[in-house]
């Protein structure tokens, strides 16, 4: 009896290592699948010295930047990195292949028709500090008070020929850094407590991440990467961001989509990945094929939950609290604290939030926890945003109004009618309300309205 037991006991644990180790093969070569979905070819470069930049236009067009300020390029022909410049405090390539830098003189140079040639296209009165570049025709910098300023090439000036006319752009909110997008010239920022925005204007910076990141280089909208002061490299796709590694010092990403770091051993690494479509503006729903319970409070009820794109969601809690959804940190973060209780809030396409606050007044928000108020002439209770650019709201006396964004909103009334909830369409801006009889109706304007 007891040699059966012992016997038994024995073929279980053999039996459980077995689907054990079956369990780790399938999950290893799962994830082995799932990456290679994402990313097609991996290749490591050797580089000269520490390096502590990387940055690429087309293809393997790419250059690095040492610890001691060293310029390289990597020759594609020569198969090796070719010495450039010295003295380089920062440097960006653009999509046409313009290369301008930065010196340590805060004077900014781009490279001429020769290859070694290099002429300057701006002193040191801005005291430039980072650089980035659409192309030839657009440069822009920040400095050392974390202005952000603007270079525009114009072939002549003042019977001048090649020259950069230089601005302010603006001088009164925070710039670490500026990223123009390949794809779309859409402007990212490292901004307000180093956490990213794309750019709309000087009064609007729409939040892309509640983490500080050191760098980050965009395509569009809607497509950028990130590193942050942990060094970990992230990617965001249509609202969502992705770890993709760890022990990152700088990346960057070409026009194809493929992937530029270095790592902490001083190697480049190249994932050559399969691009995102650059035309796509919505996700397939048949994507979505599992739940993920959100490690919510359960001391409270939820009485509404809205979404931009991806993960980008909030919370409306029944003491009406509100809570916004950090991807990165994987937690909910509460928002908007002085402005409580909040009646009611929108998320629109682009990332844009506006919430009703205490006394029914419309907020948008302009930073990480920062809102200004665009609307209190009516007593708000219904809010709708499609993007930045447009707004609806309804009120306790069924007025429906549209707000239009033009550098500032200009509010109209767009009928008196029962309206108790607006909500317009992310794909065509289409808009939808529940109307007399609490049906559902699509407004085509105040005289058409189908049930």
């Amino acid at each position: 009896m007891v040699f059966y037991q012992i016997s038994l006991n024995k073929l279980l644990r053999f039996i459980g290592t077995i689907i054990i180790s079956i369990l780790i093969i399938y999950s290893f070569f799962n994830d082995i699948n799932n990456f290679n979905n994402r990313i097609s070819k991996i290749e490591v470069i050797s580089l000269p010295g520490n390096q502590k930049k990387i940055d690429v236009g087309y293809g393997d067009d790419y250059w690095i930047l040492t610890e001691n300020n060293e310029l390289y390029h990597k020759s594609m022909m020569l198969q090796k990195f070719v010495y450039k410049r010295s003295d380089v405090l920062d440097f960006a390539v653009g999509l046409d292949g313009t290369v301008a830098y930065i010196d340590i003189n805060n004077e900014v140079y781009v490279r001429s028709m020769n290859a070694d040639w290099w002429y300057k296209i701006a002193d040191g009165s801005y005291a430039h500090q980072t650089i980035s570049i659409c192309d030839y025709k657009t440069i822009f910098t920040t400095n050392d008070n974390f202005d952000f300023i603007k270079g525009v090439y114009d072939y002549k000036i003042d019977d001048k020929l090649d020259m950069y006319n230089w601005e302010y752009v603006d001088y009164y909110y925070t710039y670490y850094q500026v990223s123009c997008a390949f794809w779309d010239h859409s402007i990212w920022i490292r901004g307000s407590e180093e956490y990213a925005y794309l750019y709309k204007d000087n009064y609007t910076h729409i939040p892309r991440t509640e983490v500080e990141l050191k760098q980050v280089k965009a395509l569009s909208e809607q497509y950028a990467i990130g590193v942050d002061y942990s060094n970990n490299l992230w990617e965001l796709t249509m609202g969502t961001w992705t770890w993709i590694r760890n022990n990152v010092k700088s990346a960057t990403i070409n026009y194809n989509g493929n992937i530029f770091y270095i790592d902490n051993t001083n190697i480049v690494i190249v994932c050559f990945k399969r691009p995102p479509d650059r035309k796509q503006t919505t996700i397939d729903v048949n994507s979505f094929n599992k739940e993920v319970n959100l490690p919510f409070p359960n001391n409270t009820g939820i009485m509404k939950i809205d979404v931009g794109q991806g993960e980008d969601f909030w919370i409306l809690t029944e003491n009406y609290k509100l809570y916004h959804w950090n991807a990165i940190k994987r937690k909910f973060i509460r928002k908007a604290k002085d402005y409580e209780p909040i009646y009611d809030f929108s998320v629109g396409s682009d990332g844009t939030v506006i919430i009703s606050d205490y006394y029914h007044d419309i907020n948008i928000r302009s930073y990480i926890d920062s809102w200004n108020i665009i609307y209190g002439h009516y007593d708000n209770r219904n809010i709708s945003i499609c993007d930045l650019n447009k707004i609806f709201t309804t009120n306790n006396y069924m007025l429906f109004v549209g707000g239009y964004y033009k550098d500032i909103y200009f509010w109209d009334e767009l009928d008196r009618n029962d309206y108790y909830q607006i909500s317009c369409a992310f794909h065509d801006k289409s808009l939808w309300f529940i109307g007399y009889g609490h049906y559902i109706y699509l407004y085509v304007n105040k005289y058409r309205k189908f049930l």
